[in-house]
């Protein structure tokens, strides 16, 4: 029968870096291991524990107390540290402890206790115990007196779900000091944490791993509901450690144009827009030397684009690994594709009685086995988990365990259909649902019994947790479906309630559905994230909602056939409208850190909304993207964003009114920034006039004055200077009439430029000092980090380095604050040179090298170059003249890859420094010593840069 789960601490060891050893010692190994085997049984037996079985150079032990299992681990690692290993030296054997229920059968535990036990020993290093926050808890006030715990804080183990509190188990005459963990957080990478538990699949991982392992494009196929994301997820856990430029997840699901995939994944990897290139090409070079794994998910809808997409990137990089999850293979040379199968299912037979396919009579006498035996089902694993995850006191019985069999088998093994009718424990029995299970399934199939198609099946599972919904939760649910990437409880209060009564049109087109009021929502929220149909992730102290995609198509279907999908998309977009208009005015002076990253996360619903506004309120369109353009300005993305201004405004071209030129001309300005961060100059300079002429029509000072403030630096860059002063003055004339103090700490900002360019550093100083005070009375905290970076550059180029940094300092502090890495960046770069003219070379060193990380994950090539040179500086100061010639070499090797010529007073430090280095140098040696700096490669160039040598 059954065993009732009980507490037990189980143990999982392994000897750290066991598969070099065997290939150094071969001969020596089996009889080190053998010894290894006798220490750990000894110890572990004589403390109360057992011993289940090894597990490769390992061992899987159980103790029914906790303390004794401190005390067996304690005793295994000092007869490890005190025997004598001979040639293969010092064995160092990594050991976890987890406490928690597990099933017994046949000798052997089963659950995810165990799992997670195994994970945490996998993050630990050899020598080293660790324990669980449950394990720690137990035997906290019982431990030996020369024993104690190190609290490690909170990891993320492999498993992609909850944290883990961790503790080191300490000694004292054992080693207590240990490299970090090796969590999740130990390796780059942007894997979402899970809230449910990975289940089964053994063989799907170790299969995918075999493959990832002889191919550069993985992909994983099958239909909806299989688990294809999360076995991709699973499989870049495992495989984390292998890629040092880390694991990234590029979630496709949310987009609809194939033009942003790009974009997409540069967004995740932090990879910047360049002007006069494309982005694609920017983002070749960026993975052309990583060792990095993609994670493609939900490619279907979007599969010739990805398919390109791989294929480009793929042939630009020597290490790079994609795995793809679609319904279908990508099609492209080189590709292996693995088809994710259903999880294990007992086999019934066509009556459905009995849980194996053997003979009535022997089935019969062998019916206490073949119950035991359906735990061993991948199906049945899942189900139960879930169902404990929905009613704490459930468990796996033999009263209900012919019905559970039933489920999973009905349900084809389709994880998403098996966890949405598991989440059903809460209001009905497991008889009950089987049954309900094989009425629904009758329905759709004419009365066929035998296994469905696996689409099918999962369609049918929906639909039977849709039509057990309550009216109002089937509206909320379909209505949900208009956000893309996810939402908010109060976006979906304001777009998925009613707070009109419905037009009669709108009655006579569809039949009237439950009203739903904003204090509804939440309640009904609450109960579809119960019934598992929507995930809640916290996130930032708050929570956002979700659908799985395949939910999120059914749910989108079921808003098409109410027949109120414009109405509620119509809502959507007024919410959208509204949050941008929020977004705009709190960026100018408000929290720009909270309002930039909402900003962020809703970049799928703007994208959402300016497709449906561009096809039916071209309006709104131009009034969203007046209102959050520049966002992709600061995020990097100026392609994207000047696609969107370029086709709002090619939909408005022949648009009259006052409100649609209003708008035409503030998209307009948003255009000129965009193009002009691009270097596109001539197109930058024809929108700005555009929306000046505009804006002049209408009589718009205040509005003008903005605009001048990019016309200002148009100019500038155009070489205008002259122009660009006359410009300044008429529209600071403009913004002190209108009293718009937003539009004139604009303008100053510009013309610091301007008048360092010509020179005049007096008044450049005072524009800034100017810009700054505006920006503190307004609140803007952006304007002010701004004006305090050119003025620590302008201070830095008039030689009055202590102030420069000052200025840089606070700037950098504030973009930190801000959310602002890349201006941060920037300022950081400043902050080094500042330094290096200082002669705090130790300081400049640390900083430059702190840039030089950023600049290697943004792809900022130009910028790796002038960090090269500039560490050759001082090592050049310092006699290490070969050592700076390396770099020199390396940097002239990057700046020709990167096409990035150098600015004309770094050209004339450049040539000075490198004049005085070589002449203390012998010429053969110096131009040896630049040959093999240009030969490196960019990552074997920026070791040499963090070294000193």
């Amino acid at each position: 029968m059954f065993n009732t789960p009980s507490t037990l601490t189980f143990l999982f060891t392994d000897i750290e870096g066991s598969t070099l050893l065997w290939e150094r010692y071969p001969d020596a190994m089996k009889s080190a291991l053998a010894r290894h085997d006798d220490l750990l049984r000894e110890a572990v037996t004589v403390h109360g524990g057992r011993v289940i079985k090894t597990t490769g150079d390992g061992l899987h032990a159980v103790f029914a107390s906790t303390s004794d299992a401190v005390l067996g681990v304690l005793a295994a690692q000092r007869a490890l540290a005190n025997e004598q290993w001979g040639e293969v030296g010092r064995i160092g054997v990594r050991m976890g402890l987890h406490s928690g229920a597990a099933e017994a059968r046949e000798g052997d535990y089963f659950g995810a206790t165990l799992n997670r036990a195994a994970r945490l020993m996998s993050i630990a290093s050899g020598g080293q115990i660790l324990l669980s926050e449950a394990a720690a808890g137990l035997v906290r006030d019982v431990l030996p007196p020369d024993a104690s715990l190190r609290d490690l804080g909170e990891h993320r183990l492999k498993d992609l779900k909850r944290a883990e509190r961790v503790y080191q188990l300490l000694a004292s005459d054992l080693r207590a000091d240990f490299p970090p963990l090796r969590s999740l957080e130990s390796f780059p990478n942007n894997l979402p944490v899970q809230l449910t538990s990975f289940v089964g699949r053994e063989k799907e991982l170790a299969d995918s791993r075999r493959l990832l392992g002889t191919t550069h494009l993985l992909t994983l196929t099958g239909p909806g509901g299989t688990g294809k994301t999360r076995l991709s997820l699973q499989l870049a856990a495992d495989v984390l450690e292998l890629f040092a430029d880390g694991v990234w997840l590029i979630e496709l699901a949310p987009l609809a144009d194939p033009s942003l995939i790009v974009q997409t994944i540069a967004n995740v990897l932090a990879v910047r827009e360049q002007p006069t290139r494309s982005l694609i090409a920017v983002l070749r070079d960026f993975l052309r030397d990583k060792c990095l794994l993609l994670i493609l998910d939900n490619c279907e809808h979007l599969i010739e684009a990805c398919a390109q997409l791989a294929d480009e990137v793929l042939h630009a990089s020597s290490q790079l690994r994609i795995v793809a999850s679609s319904r279908e293979p990508l099609g492209i040379a080189g590709e292996s594709i693995y088809r994710v199968p259903p999880l294990s299912v007992p086999v019934l037979s066509p009556e459905s009685r009995v849980l194996s396919d053997k003979s009535e009579d022997a089935a019969s006498s062998d019916t206490a086995q073949g119950r035991l035996s359906i735990q061993e089902f991948e199906s049945v694993r899942l189900f139960v988990e879930r169902a404990q995850a929905a009613r704490a006191d459930f468990a796996l019985s033999d009263a209900n365990a012919h019905a559970i069999a039933q489920i999973c088998a009905r349900l084809d093994g389709i994880p998403l259909a098996i966890e949405l009718a598991a989440a059903r424990v809460k209001s009905l029995s497991v008889e009950e649902i089987a049954a309900r299970l094989d009425n629904q399934f009758r329905l759709l199939t004419g009365g066929s019994r035998t296994a469905l198609p696996r689409q099918q099946t999962l369609r049918a599972l929906i639909d039977w947790s849709y039509n057990l919904l309550t009216e109002p939760e089937c509206v909320l649910f379909r209505r949900l479906a208009v956000f893309a990437g996810g939402w908010t409880l109060e976006a979906a209060e304001q777009v998925a309630s009613d707070d009109v009564r419905p037009t009669m049109d709108e009655i006579d087109s569809h039949p009237p559905s439950a009203v739903l009021r904003p204090d509804d929502v939440l309640d009904l929220l609450d109960s579809l994230v119960n019934k598992s149909l929507v995930i809640a992730e916290p996130r930032d102290g708050g929570t956002r909602f979700r659908f799985l995609e395949t939910i999120r198509q059914y749910a989108r279907d079921k808003l098409l056939e109410s027949g109120e999908s414009e109405r509620v998309r119509d809502r959507h977009l007024d919410y959208i409208e509204r949050f941008a208009r929020a977004v705009d005015l709190n960026l100018r002076t408000g929290d720009v850190r909270t309002w930039s990253d909402s900003a962020e996360r809703e970049q799928d619903n703007l994208r959402t909304a300016l497709e449906w506004s561009l096809a039916r309120q071209p309006l709104a369109a131009l009034r969203i993207l007046g209102s959050v353009a520049m966002l992709w300005n600061n995020w990097g993305e100026f392609t994207e964003g000047q696609r969107w201004c370029e086709q709002a405004l090619a939909r408005t071209q022949t648009a009259t009114g006052t409100e649609f030129s209003s708008a035409r001309a503030q998209v307009l300005a948003a255009l000129a920034q965009l193009t002009m961060a691009r270097g596109d100059i001539e197109t930058a300079r024809q929108a700005i006039e555009a929306s000046l002429r505009l804006y002049r029509e209408l009589g718009r000072p205040a509005a003008m004055a903005q605009a001048f403030s990019v016309r200002v630096l148009i100019a500038y860059f155009r070489g205008e200077r002259d122009a660009a002063t006359a410009y300044f003055d008429e529209g600071l004339a403009l913004a002190r009439a209108a009293n718009d103090k937003y539009a004139e700490m604009m303008l100053l900002g510009a013309m610091t430029s301007v008048a360092a360019s010509r020179g005049e550093f007096a008044a450049a100083e005072t524009y800034t000092e100017q810009a700054a005070s505006i920006a503190r009375e307004i609140g803007s905290q952006l304007g002010l980090g701004m004006a305090m970076m050119s003025g620590g550059m302008l201070a830095f180029v008039r030689g009055d380095y202590r102030l420069g940094r000052a200025r840089l300092e606070e700037s950098h502090a504030d973009f930190q604050h801000m959310g602002q890495q890349h201006f941060a960046n920037i300022t950081r770069s400043e902050l080094a040179h500042v330094a290096r003219l200082l002669g705090e070379d130790e300081r400049a060193v640390q900083l430059y090298r702190e840039v030089i990380r950023v600049w290697k994950h943004e792809g900022h090539r130009a910028g790796i170059a002038r960090c090269f040179e500039c560490l050759a500086f001082i090592a050049g100061g310092h006699g290490k003249s070969t050592y700076a010639a390396r770099l020199f070499g390396a940097a002239e090797s990057l700046r020709e890859l990167a096409h990035a010529a150098m600015m004309p007073g770094e050209q004339a430090e450049y040539a000075q420094q490198v004049q005085q280095i070589r002449s203390g140098a012998d010429d053969a040696t110096f131009a040896n010593a630049w040959s093999e700096g240009r030969a490196l490669t960019l990552e074997q160039a920026i070791q040499l840069a963090m070294s000193d040598e």
